[in-house]
């Protein structure tokens, strides 16, 4: 940072110096003086006097010109003095001078002089009114046009001097060269910065590196099918079959961070079992690895990205402080804030080479297992609104769909463990979570066919969910295994829930107690099933009794009646309050015992029976003039 006080104008009148924080009086003059000078150098122009004797005007013999960030940078010497000085033309002034070595440059005020920390020469701004005044004539091509002279391109200052810097830099009289030259930086060297590797990459997609990081996280991103893909696979029937390639589930990425504390967001192979999501995980994860060949696939923000930056922010601050440019420790990372951008960077398969074992980094920062109770007290101590990221494990006690589009599937897992289960209930922690898993976290198959088992309740290890509004979301970077059995993480049976209240929110599970006031006629229904399957396709035999299955086979006498009701309870923790519970087959055979119609019910051997505790899951909560409950009726029962 470049102090203001230190930029001062040359004035042509007795060379006055003014400094540049003037007021709106000055920069009004300034303006002013801006287009007296214009017109003025334009009268000089026509005339051929010895400009360089006018108060203020510099004169310069340049040495050697180069490309920096879009403009012209010459290193000169100012005459007659012969003090060294670097001046710097934009692209306009710089297409109309066509500097060169060995020529002879005036530059009109207003210029400025500046001197920066760290550099070795003095810098000369607002060259805009400059005049070439000798021109180097070669002997080889005397008489002709001049060739147009190749300018170096110099390499940018890193971006790690300019963001991770300790301090501003400040005016003083110490000098150097305005930037590093190309052949100072050896790229075939491993770097440690990856913002260094990403300016090398610069805006035409080339490749860098290599560049060391330690890998935080690994996780997998599911591909969805593209119709256009499914339209690729209409072949021609004439052609013959080709051995259809193994369809991709996911693409893996990886969250690394470099020595200086920047992270970036790594898009490795295609993968298309889980062994491979598991092997490269394990083989990758908290490891330092080299990475080579590296493109920016696209600058990532906060504001645009907030779901990577929980990640980020989950990982900040390191263990150990991280390094500055100068290769120092930077002050405690506590008071550093986290990175407010990162890069989505991309390398081909092979590229990313372990080079030590797993958690040899002293930044690598695994994840933490909490307990349920532990991740619902946070919204006691602090803003429910606060997005962080939790790791636990859980046993899933109910599944239930949200929303099915497209191989896209959207669902509740309930899950709770021994913190919820076998310790009081002193915060007013529910008994169970709802944990919403999005359909971009990449679900594996051993997780699917555990749910689709409910009754033996899986237990899962959830890493990296998301916590948000007191509720708990499965978003990207979040990875949900499958766990072994283990004796000693076990829920006793039957499952405790909490008991239906007026604070009871939707999708929630609770347990419910009352006497049946009113039955909902309209929904109530009965339908004959398979006694085997219980598919309800079946078909009367003809010229015979009984029914045939359609999907098994199987022929019998009778079918199995399955019945739909719904009820209306009164409950005595639930004053003015309308529950509607729709019941399990089991619970409708346990009231219509006494019934011996099997093809309908009596209301009145259903009304005022006392039912319960049932486990329910409560579906619709609507408090607009009074309190109506919607809830079904679940069973946790273990096969």
């Amino acid at each position: 940072m470049i102090s203001a006080e230190s930029i001062v104008f040359m004035c042509p009148v007795e060379g006055a110096k003014f400094s540049s924080n003037s007021q709106h009086g000055n920069i009004s003059r300034q303006r002013a003086g801006f287009c007296f000078i214009s017109s003025e150098l334009t009268e000089m122009k026509k005339l051929r006097p010895r400009q360089s004797d006018r108060p203020g005007v510099l004169t310069l013999r340049i040495l050697g010109v180069r490309e920096e960030c879009g403009m012209q940078a010459t290193v000169c010497d100012r005459l007659p003095e012969g003090e060294r000085c670097v001046a710097l033309f934009n692209k306009a002034t710089a297409a109309q001078l066509q500097p060169v070595p060995g020529d002879i440059v005036h530059i009109y005020p207003p210029w400025q002089n500046l001197v920066v920390e760290g550099e070795r020469y003095p810098i000369i701004l607002n060259t805009h009114f400059s005049q070439k005044i000798c021109v180097e004539i070669k002997q080889d091509n005397a008489g002709g046009p001049r060739d147009a002279v190749a300018v170096e391109k110099c390499r940018p200052p890193p971006l790690t001097r300019s963001l991770w810097r300790a301090g501003t830099s400040q005016v003083s009289t110490e000098k150097s060269i305005p930037c590093k030259q190309v052949g100072e930086l050896n790229r075939s060297e491993i770097r440690m910065s990856l913002l260094d590797v990403v300016e090398d990459c610069g805006s035409s997609a080339s490749q860098s590196g290599p560049v060391e990081v330690v890998v935080q996280r690994v996780y997998c991103i599911p591909i969805t099918q593209s119709l256009h893909r499914a339209s690729l696979q209409h072949r021609a029937l004439s052609k013959p079959a080709e051995p259809v390639a193994p369809q991709h589930i996911g693409r893996l990425c990886a969250l690394v961070q470099d020595s200086y504390g920047m992270f970036g967001e790594v898009l490795l192979q295609c993968v298309s079992t889980e062994s491979e999501i598991q092997l490269n995980s394990e083989h990758l994860e908290g490891c330092v690895c080299l990475l080579q060949a590296l493109r920016v696939v696209q600058r990532l923000t906060r504001d645009k990205c907030s779901l990577l930056f929980s990640m980020i922010d989950s990982l900040w601050p390191p263990p150990v402080d991280p390094k500055s440019h100068d290769d120092l420790p930077q002050s405690p990372s506590d008071r550093v804030p986290p990175p407010s951008f990162c890069y989505k960077l991309s390398i081909q398969q092979g590229h990313m080479v372990p080079v030590s074992r797993q958690a040899d980094s002293p930044l690598y920062r695994p994840p933490v297992l909490q307990t349920l109770r532990e991740i619902l007290q946070v919204q006691h101590s602090e803003d429910e609104s606060l997005r962080f990221r939790c790791s636990f494990r859980a046993t899933v006690v109910h599944k239930h769909i949200l929303s099915s589009n497209a191989g896209e599937m959207e669902m509740l897992l309930f899950v709770t463990d021994p913190s919820l289960q076998t310790e009081p209930n002193t915060q007013g922690n529910g008994r169970t979570v709802a944990v919403c898993l999005s359909p971009s976290c990449l679900i594996r198959g051993s997780v699917t066919q555990a749910l689709d088992a409910l009754q033996q309740q899986p237990v899962l290890k959830f890493r990296d969910a998301v916590k948000e509004h007191g509720q708990i979301f499965c978003w990207d970077q979040t990875v949900i295994q499958l766990e072994p059995e283990d004796p000693s993480f076990s829920i006793p049976q039957p499952i405790i829930l909490d008991h239906l209240g007026p604070e009871t929110l939707p999708y929630s599970l609770c347990s419910v107690t009352g006497v049946i006031v009113a039955v909902d006629e309209s929904t109530a229904f009965s339908w004959p099933t398979c006694s085997r399957c219980e598919s309800c396709r079946l078909e009367t035999r003809e010229q015979q009794k009984g029914f045939l299955c359609l999907v098994c086979g199987e022929v019998m006498d009778e079918a199995t009646i399955k019945m739909q009701l719904e009820v209306f309870l009164s409950c005595s923790s639930l004053s003015h309050c309308t529950v509607k519970v729709k019941l399990q087959q089991k619970t409708i055979n346990s009231l219509l015992n006494s019934t011996r119609c099997p093809e309908g019910y009596s209301v009145e051997n259903v009304l005022g029976s006392e039912i319960g505790p049932l486990s329910t899951l409560v579906h619709v909560v609507n408090r607009s003039h009074t309190v109506w409950m919607g809830l079904e009726e679940l069973s946790f029962d273990l096969r």
